[in-house]
């Protein structure tokens, strides 16, 4: 009877471990999740905050590089983040980059600005949907 008695103590301590690390890792998850998405928000308002009357095509392409290598992180940090729809994150860069690709070359700098700033909008907002209550309040 001793020994069963220690055997369930000894399980339910392995188990309070196992769900701490598990806690734990999800938070550290979301920390970077979150640290990756303040970098991605911060490019997104530069690219918003372009003048376009005055921009150039390799500011804007410079902007959209930045903002495709936070999206990188993003999608890698949001992997270990359980509750995050990895589809729709999937869905949304997808539409994003087709959109950006057909702004036309030939186009002027305060056009494909523009274009840029309004498709980079949608995404934000799909983005934001998509991560929905996980709190970044304090990364």
């Amino acid at each position: 009877m001793k020994t069963w008695i220690i055997g369930l103590a000894v399980a339910g301590v392995v188990i309070a471990i196992v769900l701490g690390a598990l806690g734990r890792s999800e938070t550290v998850a979301e920390a970077d999740l979150c640290t990756s998405m303040g970098s991605l928000q911060s490019n997104i308002a530069a690219l918003k905050n372009i003048d376009a009357s005055s921009v150039s095509k390799g500011n804007v392409q410079s902007t959209v590089d930045s903002i495709q290598a936070d999206w990188t992180a993003v999608k890698d940090d949001a992997k270990h983040v359980a509750k995050v729809d990895q589809r729709k994150l999937e869905d949304a860069w997808n539409d994003y980059a087709s959109a950006i690709s057909n702004v036309s070359d030939s186009a002027s700098a305060s056009d494909a600005a523009n274009a840029v700033k309004q498709h980079t909008q949608t995404l934000t907002t799909t983005v934001q949907q998509t991560i929905g209550d996980l709190d970044c309040s304090s990364s």
